[in-house]
């Protein structure tokens, strides 16, 4: 779980809240975005295994900077036969 507790609760971060406070955000990390440890900062989602879940909620966490290691699949779309 990521953000959110077993009853599906969502918890705002610490970037959330500076965001709220009107403060600039940057999340910066050798990770992937989507990894959990990253993304705990910006995604509310049940399980860290909802990649896709996790890559759409970057756009909504409103951060002004994201960086991380590439990994585009979740990011581009679905390739066609």
């Amino acid at each position: 779980m990521l953000g959110v507790n077993p009853d599906g609760t969502a918890f705002d971060s610490i970037g959330h809240e500076a965001k709220k406070a009107g403060m600039s955000v940057g999340l910066f990390t050798t990770d992937h975005l989507l990894g959990s440890t990253p993304a705990a900062f910006y995604t509310h989602v049940a399980s860290r295994t909802f990649k896709a879940e996790i890559a759409a909620s970057v756009l909504d966490c409103r951060f002004d900077i994201l960086i991380g290691s590439p990994d585009r699949r979740y990011f581009l779309p679905p390739k066609s036969k």
